[in-house]
């Protein structure tokens, strides 16, 4: 369960990373390659918080919040701006992709802080011979 939660965040490290490297949209407007080094610091950061599962869930969520703002920021700029369908770049859709994964990554980890709420509780029942 938990190679599973750290891979969705490896996979969203490197969404985010393809965005940085490839989306020369992003990197040419500085707004949204400060957003874009938040969002990739904070599941950086995510990823090195092993043992605290519920900072984890904290941060994902926050940068769910982020990644969503983020989402909605690109696409009113680009309407603004009259870009037609015709030039709507595929990486336009990667910080939503990135944000459903974070949930993804939020569910697994609501998963495993539960699991291990119930082992103590039945590791505690146990010693006390309630079991």
């Amino acid at each position: 369960m938990k190679n599973i939660n750290y891979l969705t965040l490896l996979l969203i490290s490197a969404v985010l990373l393809f965005i940085m490297f490839f989306g020369k949209i992003y990197t040419s407007y500085t707004p949204f390659l400060v957003l874009l080094v938040i969002t990739f610091g904070i599941n950086l950061i995510n990823l090195f918080l092993i043992n605290h599962k519920n900072i984890q869930l904290r941060l994902c969520i926050y940068n769910t919040i982020v990644l969503i703002a983020f989402q909605a920021w690109i696409i009113i700029v680009f309407y603004q701006l009259k870009v037609s369908l015709v030039k709507f770049p595929v990486s336009m859709i990667f910080p939503i992709i990135a944000a459903i994964l974070t949930i993804i990554a939020i569910g697994l980890l609501r998963r495993n802080i539960a699991a291990e709420g119930l082992m103590k509780v039945l590791k505690k029942n146990k010693k006390n011979k309630k079991i």
